[in-house]
């Protein structure tokens, strides 16, 4: 079997608001060409995408085990949820821009996470 992973990815690190996971940085694509050449299985999301959809995300996922495995019956479970809305990529710009706003604050706290459940995750 391929190896796999779930990734998500936050537009920036919370304590530090250092940009992270940008489209126009050379880290992104390093991890990136890491997993391509690894010939690895991947599913990305965004941080946002999990904490707003968390229903449509386990669809997704329960789609590529009904594609890679052929296990259908997690797929049929989730056939009444709507897809995840697709999410752009951000630049390193708009990634300072979401920082400087405080924007993971907004939908992080609008479901429930607490500023001190999330500075207690890793910031690198």
């Amino acid at each position: 079997m391929q190896p796999h992973t779930l990734l998500v990815d936050e537009p920036y690190a919370y304590n530090s608001r250092k940009p992270t996971h940008c489209v126009d940085q050379p880290q992104d694509s390093q991890r990136n060409s890491f997993f391509l050449e690894g010939n690895w299985i991947v599913i990305r999301f965004a941080e946002e995408q999990v904490v707003r959809y968390p229903e449509s995300c386990c669809k997704q996922i329960a789609i590529a085990i009904a594609l890679i495995l052929g296990i259908e019956r997690y797929q049929k479970k989730f056939q009444d949820v709507p897809a995840v809305p697709r999410m752009q990529q951000w630049t390193k710009r708009q990634a300072s821009k979401m920082a400087k706003s405080k924007y993971r604050d907004r939908y992080l706290a609008v479901n429930g996470f607490t500023q001190n459940k999330v500075e207690n995750n890793f910031d690198y």
